[in-house]
């Protein structure tokens, strides 16, 4: 009887990916979809372990150890990615240019506002082109407000920076301050 439970909540965890990839693929990436995919990923390893235990009867110390060891990978392992240049890389380059959500991008994190910059024109056309959409959940009608948004937060970010002594300080950070700093001389 656990053995159909375990197969019945797989293809639950399958249908849940396969509706977060048609999203991604219709309206880019978000933070939270990102989440769904690692919660899956760790829900995958979690079944497989369980079918391992109920095929080699194993007891439940087996797999509080071996889902607690694979949940401390997997999230230590997304830890270290830079999801917000991911998912700003991709949804600059998405296909569906006016399902993206645009105000999505200036609740990223600063690092990604010079790829912002660089991508303003493409920024531009995905503006212009969720306005043809029957629903309109963006609040940007032109780039020139997109842009002015984009300019106070950078200036916000450098203020604060600023502030910063030494144990804050980063590599990205820096390159970010550097680039912002070029970025908003040439207004």
């Amino acid at each position: 009887m656990s053995k159909v439970m375990t197969f019945q909540n797989m293809i639950l965890a399958i249908s849940v990916l396969y509706r977060t990839v048609y999203y991604i693929q219709y309206h880019g990436i978000a933070s939270k979809r990102i989440g769904v995919f690692i919660f899956v990923l760790i829900v995958f390893l979690g079944l497989g372990s369980l079918f391992y235990k109920l095929k080699n009867k194993k007891n439940f110390g087996f797999i509080l150890k071996w889902n607690s060891l694979m949940a401390y990978v997997v999230l230590s392992v997304a830890a270290f990615l830079p999801w917000n240049s991911i998912s700003a890389k991709f949804n600059i380059n998405h296909k569906i240019v006016h399902q993206i959500d645009v105000n999505n991008y200036l609740h990223l994190s600063p690092q990604v506002y010079p790829l912002l910059y660089e991508n303003l024109d493409k920024i531009e056309t995905q503006i212009l082109n969720h306005q043809s959409n029957k629903v309109r959940w963006i609040g940007y009608q032109n780039i020139e407000e997109f842009k002015h948004d984009l300019d106070n937060r950078a200036r916000v970010y450098l203020i604060g920076r600023r502030n910063l002594g030494f144990p804050s300080w980063t590599l990205a950070d820096q390159k970010t301050v550097k680039k912002l700093k070029t970025n908003l001389k040439e207004e």
